[in-house]
């Protein structure tokens, strides 16, 4: 009796297993703990049939990034492999100049703090530099600076030429040759005393160059933006060492020629205010 129930019941299963219809269930990403970056054939999910057939319909579904464009991917995708972007730290101060004289850089950086998964965007510029200058110009530049000699205009020739670098067309020069040199050292101006001079400075013809035959003088020269040497620390040429005789030449007039002593630099100065009781002249 036992026997025949137990193969009543094997034949029912049997026949119930036939009639069933054969149903597939879908992939699944998160079930399977599967999520890739970029194009990957691998990370692929192989569907089954949850009944016995003769044909068992193998289909497949993807959790690889790659899946969005094509269109594949397990129904959970979203849920399981949900993007996540970079994300990164604030930036760190800017770093002092490398160089104490003359154009440097100065640098700056971030770290990441989550790398981008899942098709998130990618991690920003973690480093940035700029230029900068030093001014900080020790005995070298001091060496450089007895062995030139500044040439002069007037004054009035300083408004002349006096220009808006974010605005004058010579900003394309700029931009174009010094896109390090984000700033510059603003005007200043120097106070001289004339320790020797040339004769032919007192000429009729120039009068603009009267005060500098005088010996024992004091005459204001003035430093601009666009005369200074970057390369020497963001000045003139030959704006002189503080204290030591150094070499002047008035420009365009001939034997004019002197020496004269660093007594004062002001920064951000100009000499028609500074010093009005002056003669006043413009490096060139």
């Amino acid at each position: 009796m036992q026997v025949k129930n137990v193969m009543t019941f094997i034949c029912y299963f049997i026949l119930s297993v036939s009639m069933f219809r054969t149903v597939s269930t879908r992939g699944s990403c998160w079930e399977t703990k599967m999520c890739c970056p970029g194009r990957n054939s691998t990370c692929v999910v192989q569907e089954y049939s949850n009944a016995v057939s003769d044909e068992v319909k193998e289909e497949k579904c993807y959790c690889d990034e790659n899946c969005l464009t094509l269109r594949d991917c397990c129904k959970d995708y979203d849920r399981a492999c949900r993007a996540k972007d970079c994300v990164v730290s604030e930036w760190t101060k800017w770093k002092k100049c490398n160089t104490r004289c003359g154009i440097g850089t100065m640098s700056r950086k971030r770290s990441i703090i989550d790398e981008p998964s899942n098709g998130g965007s990618k991690c920003r510029r973690l480093h940035q530099k700029r230029g900068c200058i030093g001014f900080h110009c020790g005995d070298d530049d001091k060496k450089a600076a007895l062995n030139e000699m500044a040439l002069l205009l007037p004054e009035t020739y300083s408004k002349a030429r006096r220009y808006n670098p974010e605005k004058d067309i010579r900003k394309n020069l700029r931009d174009k040759y010094h896109k390090k040199m984000l700033y510059k050292r603003k005007r200043y101006c120097i106070q001289f005393k004339i320790v020797k001079t040339h004769k032919f400075c007192n000429s009729s013809n120039t009068s603009w160059t009267r005060a500098l035959a005088i010996q024992g003088s004091t005459v204001c020269a003035e430093c601009e933006p666009y005369t200074m040497a970057a390369m020497n620390g963001a000045r003139c040429k030959g704006d002189g060492v503080a204290g030591v005789e150094t070499r002047w030449k008035a420009t365009n007039v001939p034997f004019c020629h002197g020496r004269w002593i660093q007594q004062d630099v002001v920064e951000k100065c100009s000499c028609k205010r500074k010093m009005k009781d002056v003669a006043r002249y413009t490096f060139v």
